[in-house]
Order: structure tokens, then C-alpha cells, then sequence
């Protein structure tokens, strides 16, 4: 014989004619309920498995609408019957009745007042939904209504679950009644933390309690702890949970014990606190007395040198004061002298007072000379304002330095000459370097201009070469020399040696103050070698530019 729908006709009434006496009227009687049910699902399971829908459906119905007449009582079997009826709609393709019938399980399972069927509820309805969802006849609206009803059943179903895990504990927190000063009460067990809310915090008699994540819960109690903890470095607690685990601190169980508190009921967490050693009391106290003598000797020392730096620094204000005010007198004088010879003599010379061509020639060198000198003074002083305004006031250029210091050379030959000195210089060519010409000028001026000054007999020699990658220019002189305890300040400003015999030399203590700015701000150095009546040589050198 053929098999239909792929389920041979013989097996089938076999299988009706085994299970059709659990229909009959004398099998309520006499049959338990639980074999009724397994009956009853198997006929079901039969007709699935055919595709026979209309049959199972029937089935289903009569379990569905008379559960307590079955025997069918267990809330699992209840949700494998729902998912069992939903996917047989969604096999005939019936997805209004689908849902429709989803949404009638889900207002009885809202009214009924039973809440311990959550985790097989939970797994029917998600399942529904999730199906309901894949339709593709439903619609955007309706897709969108019953997604957001399945996120919000789902978390409604979280808080259901935790409710009936633990209905007795929230009962009793329920109970409790809460200090209408404190307005809030945390209570706790093996397995969750609950916290209630009334008055103040809520009007009338309101109510509000909430479960606590208790890892969250725990880490900030234990970070709040721990930041009180920080005032107590020297008082000897141990913080230790319900189980006599440690928290916080450290146990001594040698030590004798101050006093016990609950510091948090929920977690069960108790503080111990320790009567101190007497050794280590002993001990704090010397490092204590350490630390202040440690802090009076450092307040001390801290007065006496701070003493010693500002008389250092009130002492070397005042010599800068002095060496201004000198500076000041210096320079007067220097102005008024070739001031006052230039008025004269051409006085003398626009009074017709002066009638030979021979005195009128000398005369006139007289003037160019002093007015030569006016002008190096004058030069001197605005070199130097120049200098305090930095690199900025600059034109850097490359230049090639042999020939900016062979035309000083020139410039002052003959004052050498005319002083009986036995000049000399060398000159190699190509000695690039990057530099603004009027400050390297004014270097030059200076260093072969004192050497001139301060010899007053003897040779002078002027050397520009190269060394590696350095341009070296050095002047050398015959001179008075200069005193060792001198040469660290020679390069202040306003600074003048102190022998009698320098001092009757005219000069502002200018040209080597210029002279180490120029230096600096080319990023040049400068070095002396001098002995007190033998001569200085002056050496200055330069990164040669590429």
C-alpha cells in the first residue's frame, strides 16, 4: 500500500486505535491525569509530524481551554503547548492568527497573578517574537510595535525573574519600616542587595525598592573605604567581610582588639581596630622628632643662604650701580673733551685768530681727530643699545669675515703706526661665515682698537683663518696685560680694569661688553690668554657657514 504523506496508513491507525481509549468516557475514571496528558501530546506530536495541522490543532484546544479537566497542570507544559500552537500557524501560513494568538497568551500571562513561570515565558516569547519579526507581510508599523514590545517584556521579564527568585526577601524588605530621618535602607543577602526608598525621598507613602548590581555595589563601597582609610595610615583596622575574608587593612591576630563595628550591613563587612605596639609607637615618635629638627635645619640652613644670595646680589647691584654711575662720569668727560677742543679751535679759526695756513691744517686734524673720537664713543654706546635688543635687531647675512676685519685693520693702522707699534696681520681668504656686518665690524673695531690702546710699545698681530669647520680671528698684543684676578670681568658691562695706569686710558668699559654680545648672539666663543705685563691675546672663533 502507498504511504500518504510520507506516513504509512497501517502505522497511523495503529497508532489512533492505542490512544483513542484515553477519549473514552470511562478513561477519566480510571486513568491518572499524567497519562491522559502524555496521551494527548503524543496523539499531537503524531499529527505534527503528518502535517495533519487541523487534527493537532483540535488536540490543542481541548488542552488549552479545559487544562484543570485534563490534568494539565505544569507551567512548562503550558508554554511547549503555546509554541507548539503558534508554530503550527506559522506552518499554515496563518501569521495574523499568529500574532493575534501570541498577543492573547501575553494578556493572560499579565493578568494572571502566578509570576513563577518566567524562564519558560520568557522562552516562548521570545521565540514568538522573534518569528513575528521575520513576517515579511507585516507591515513597518507593526514591526516597530512588536519590537519594542519584545525589548521592554524582555526587561519587564528580568525584573519578574529576580521577584520571584527571591519573593520572600523582598517581602520582608517591604515590611521593614525606614527612618522617616534617613528616608533609606539597604538590606542584603547570599545572592542580591536590595535598597528602599520612602519618605523623604518620596511624598506620602510611597515605597521604591531596587535590586543593586552587588560587584558595583562592593567596588564602591570598598573605593569609599579605602579613601577614608588614606587619615588612618597609623591606626592599625582590618576591614573583613561575612566569611572572614579581607577587605581592607591587615588582621593581627596577636594584637590586642579596640573595638569591632559593622561598617556595612549589606556586604556584612566589619571593622576590627587594633591597640598600637608600643615599639611602634616608639618608633613614630622619633621619626617624627627626625623629621621636624630635619625641617627646623633645612629652615635654617634655607635663612642662611637665602642671607648669603641676597647680600651677594644687594653687594653686586651696587658695584653695577657704581660702574653706571663711573660709566656716566666717563662718559662726560669723554664727550666734553673733544666737545670743548673742536669749539675751541674752530673759534679760534672762524675769529681770524689763526693766520697761518700751516696751524690752520693743524688745527684742522685737531677737529677731525676729536670729532673721529666723538664718533667711536657715540658708535661704542649705540652698538651696545643695539645689542640689548638681541638677534632681532639683526641682518643675517653670509659674509666673509676676513674681509670685514682686513677694512677695520686698515681703518686703525695708522693709529698704531703714529704710536710707534710694529703692525701686523694675516688675512686668509674665504673665511664665510652668517652674521650681521655691522655687529662682526664692531667686534673687530673693539678687540684691535684696545690692543692699540692699551700697547705702548711692542707689536700687534691680527690673524683671520680657518681651523676645521671654525672661522678664528685673533688679535694679539704686547701690553700691559691683564690681572688674573681681573680677566673674569673684563666683559661686564661698564667694567674697566682697575690700575691706575689702565684708568688714565680713556675708554666707556663698552668694547668688550659688545665684543661678548656679538659672540653670543653669533653663537661664536671668546677666550683670553693674558699675563700682567707681557701682552693679551684676544681669540674669537666662528662656525664657518656652509
Amino acid at each position: 500500500m502507498e504511504q500518504e504523506n510520507g506516513t504509512d496508513p497501517r502505522l497511523e491507525r495503529a497508532y489512533l486505535n492505542r490512544f483513542s481509549r484515553f477519549f473514552r468516557p470511562t478513561a477519566f475514571l480510571f486513568e491518572s491525569s499524567d497519562d491522559q496528558v502524555q496521551a494527548l501530546l503524543g496523539l499531537i506530536r503524531f499529527y505534527y509530524r503528518s502535517k495533519k495541522y487541523d487534527e493537532a490543532l483540535n488536540l490543542l484546544h481541548v488542552l488549552e481551554n479545559n487544562p484543570h479537566q485534563q490534568g494539565y497542570l505544569t507551567t512548562d507544559l503550558t508554554r511547549s503547548v503555546n509554541l507548539l500552537h503558534f508554530d503550527i500557524l506559522v506552518e499554515q501560513k496563518k501569521h495574523q492568527e499568529a500574532q493575534d494568538y501570541c498577543l492573547t497568551i501575553l494578556k493572560d500571562f499579565l493578568e494572571n497573578e502566578d509570576i513563577d513561570d518566567i524562564s519558560s515565558s520568557r522562552f516562548f516569547f521570545e521565540s514568538a517574537f522573534t518569528q513575528i519579526l521575520s513576517f515579511e507581510s507585516l507591515t513597518q508599523e507593526k514591526r516597530e510595535a512588536f519590537w519594542n514590545l519584545r525589548e521592554n517584556f524582555n526587561r519587564q521579564l528580568g525584573y519578574m525573574d529576580i521577584l520571584s527568585k527571591n519573593k520572600g526577601f523582598f517581602q520582608d524588605v517591604l515590611e521593614e519600616p525606614v527612618s522617616p530621618k534617613d528616608g533609606i535602607l539597604f538590606r542584603g543577602n547570599d545572592d542580591i542587595i536590595l535598597l528602599k526608598l520612602a519618605y523623604p525621598f518620596l511624598s506620602g507613602e510611597q515605597q521604591v525598592i531596587a535590586k543593586l548590581d552587588k560587584e558595583a555595589y562592593r567596588a564602591r563601597i570598598r573605593t569609599r573605604v579605602r579613601l577614608a582609610a588614606k587619615s588612618w595610615k597609623n591606626i592599625p583596622f582590618a576591614i573583613v567581610d561575612k566569611d572572614e575574608r579581607k577587605v581592607l587593612g591587615t588582621v593581627l591576630d596577636s594584637a590586642n582588639i579596640v573595638s569591632q563595628t559593622i561598617v556595612n550591613e549589606p556586604l556584612g563587612w566589619e571593622m576590627t581596630l587594633y591597640e598600637k605596639d608600643t615599639k611602634a609607637i616608639q618608633k613614630e615618635t622619633r621619626h617624627r622628632m627626625f623629621l621636624m629638627y630635619g625641617l627646623m635645619l633645612f629652615a635654617l640652613i634655607t635663612v642662611i643662604f637665602g642671607s648669603v644670595f641676597m647680600f651677594r646680589f644687594i653687594t653686586q647691584e651696587r658695584k653695577l650701580l657704581s660702574m653706571k654711575a663711573n660709566f656716566l662720569s666717563s662718559v662726560s668727560h669723554e664727550l666734553k673733551t673733544p666737545l670743548t677742543s673742536i669749539k675751541m679751535f674752530s673759534e679760534m679759526m672762524a675769529r681770524g685768530r689763526v693766520q697761518k695756513v700751516e696751524k690752520i691744517q693743524e688745527y684742522s686734524t685737531l677737529i677731525g681727530k676729536e670729532a673721529s673720537r666723538l664718533e667711536n664713543l657715540i658708535g661704542a654706546i649705540l652698538n651696545y643699545t643695539r645689542m640689548e635688543h638681541g638677534s632681532d635687531a639683526f641682518k643675517w647675512e653670509k659674509i666673509d669675515f676676513s674681509i670685514c676685519a682686513q677694512k677695520v685693520y686698515e681703518a686703525v693702522q695708522s693709529i698704531g703706526t703714529e704710536k710707534g707699534l710694529k703692525m701686523e696681520a694675516t688675512f686668509e681668504p674665504c673665511c664665510m661665515v652668517m652674521g650681521d656686518y655691522t655687529a662682526l665690524y664692531s667686534l673687530a673695531q673693539n678687540l684691535i682698537e684696545n690692543a692699540i690702546k692699551y700697547t705702548n710699545e711692542g707689536d700687534i698681530s691680527v690673524k683671520t683663518y680657518s681651523e676645521d669647520n671654525l672661522v678664528v680671528f685673533s688679535v694679539t698684543d704686547s701690553g700691559v696685560g691683564i690681572d688674573t684676578s681681573e680677566q673674569k670681568n673684563i666683559f661686564n658691562d661698564f667694567y674697566r680694569v682697575g690700575d691706575e695706569m689702565t684708568r688714565s686710558t680713556k675708554g666707556s668699559g663698552l668694547g668688550l661688553a659688545i665684543v661678548k654680545r656679538v659672540a653670543e648672539t653669533h653663537r661664536a666663543t671668546i677666550s683670553l690668554v693674558s699675563k700682567l705685563g707681557k701682552g693679551s691675546t684676544f681669540t674669537v672663533r666662528f662656525k664657518k657657514a656652509e
